[in-house]
């Protein structure tokens, strides 16, 4: 569960896979049997800047990299590479070019791929405990298992991949623990994952000596440093909120604030963005909407949206992956690019950032297009370029 308040798309851990960066050292801790080979020993702190003077990069400059990443992705697309929550995304009121608005008009969203509109929303459905076993025979209990009766709660296993856990008493999405294994059967939930995913937070907050033996956190032994509980969530799309429809202060009268009145929308083109907003009014109960009458009778200045729009990989959903292995290395190694050292001292790992911080000569059109792209010549910009602008462009569908 490497954590950082800069939230990422791509699980940190999943960097640490793949720059071969051993679990427990990215997570802090230290192994007691798996010997660290010459310099890759290192425990990885939360950030350079306020913990480590030695080292210029920590968790949170790795979180930074990867969502400068994400961003820069989400661009070249049109859309966000992987699925996310659009909030407030303003648009302005289109205007006929002639005469009245007889018709709803089509919106164009800022972001294409939408996925269904609503709201995030996170309900907390119970707490449970987590249950440590020595799977690979080693004599440390290094594997962690959650288990989960969704029957309890009216789910299934078809709402397996709306359900994440989190250390007990602390909120999502900041510290959801991921990525765990999913496997469900007769509608019971299992998470699965290295024991290491599951670390005291407040130790990864504070600087420690690892000179010291009570610094040392080793894994599976009486002195880890997590053995709380854990809190089970209901992560999904609320439809409550769609759309607020907005007067701007003057429109209507002499008010000296903006009019709002509550809408709902109804996706005409996802891969594009299009949609219509009309007035309507919720019902929880059935989770229905029904049109409302309009409160103004000028036409709206702007309207703002909530939905969440993505790109999703079809061979990605039976798992719950937001993303496909080819897409999370192209991100990691896009992240290294932004990234001015090594993120540690393995030489695994410095064979990769040094693969990626590579400069291309400006001699081929992908590389141009890569410079323009991402404003890098670098072979890890390179990488992600080249698959990136595989990915079905706006207006194409597929």
């Amino acid at each position: 569960m490497s954590w950082s308040r800069i939230l990422t798309r791509l699980p940190l851990d999943e960097y640490a896979r793949i720059m071969a960066i051993p679990g427990w050292l990215f997570n802090q801790i230290r192994h007691p049997e798996r010997a660290q080979r010459g310099i890759c020993a290192e425990v990885m702190f939360q950030s350079g800047y306020s913990i480590d003077p030695n080292r210029i990069l920590g968790r949170d400059e790795i979180a930074t990299a990867i969502v400068t990443a994400e961003m820069q992705v989400d661009r070249l697309l049109g859309y966000p590479y992987a699925a996310m929550y659009i909030c407030r995304d303003e648009v302005q009121w289109p205007r006929p070019k002639r005469g009245i608005q007889a018709v709803l008009p089509i919106i164009e969203t800022h972001y294409g791929g939408i996925i269904e509109p609503g709201i995030e929303a996170w309900d907390l459905l119970t707490s449970t405990t987590v249950t440590y076993t020595d799977e690979d025979e080693d004599g440390v209990l290094d594997w962690a298992t959650v288990v989960v009766n969704l029957a309890a709660f009216g789910l299934t296993c078809d709402d397996r991949c709306d359900i994440e856990i989190v250390p007990s008493g602390l909120d999502p999405p900041e510290w959801m623990i991921r990525p765990l294994r999913r496997s469900c059967t007769g509608n019971v939930l299992t998470f699965e994952g290295p024991r290491w995913l599951f670390v005291e937070p407040k130790y990864l907050l504070q600087p420690l000596d690892l000179t010291l033996e009570e610094d040392n956190y080793f894994l599976g032994t009486d002195v880890y440093p997590y053995e709380g509980g854990i809190d089970v969530y209901h992560h999904y799309t609320n439809p409550a909120t769609q759309a607020e429809i907005v007067w701007a202060p003057g429109v209507c009268g002499p008010t000296c604030g903006e009019i709002c009145q509550v809408g709902c929308m109804t996706v005409q083109d996802a891969r594009v963005g299009h949609v219509t907003v009309q007035p309507g009014i919720y019902t929880a109960a059935t989770e229905t909407w029904a049109a409302a009458v309009w409160s103004q009778c000028l036409m709206p200045t702007s309207v703002r949206l909530w939905y969440k729009a993505g790109y999703t990989d079809p061979a990605c959903a039976r798992w719950c992956e937001l993303m496909s292995e080819l897409v999370k290395q192209a991100i990691v190694r896009l992240a290294n690019t932004h990234m001015i050292e090594s993120p540690c001292g393995c030489q695994a790992t410095k064979e990769r950032f040094e693969r990626d911080h590579e400069e291309m000569g400006i001699d081929s059109t992908d590389v141009k297009l890569t410079q323009t792209a991402f404003g890098s010549s670098m072979r890890g910009a390179l990488f992600a370029y080249n698959v990136f602008s595989k990915l079905p462009p706006l207006g194409m569908g597929g």
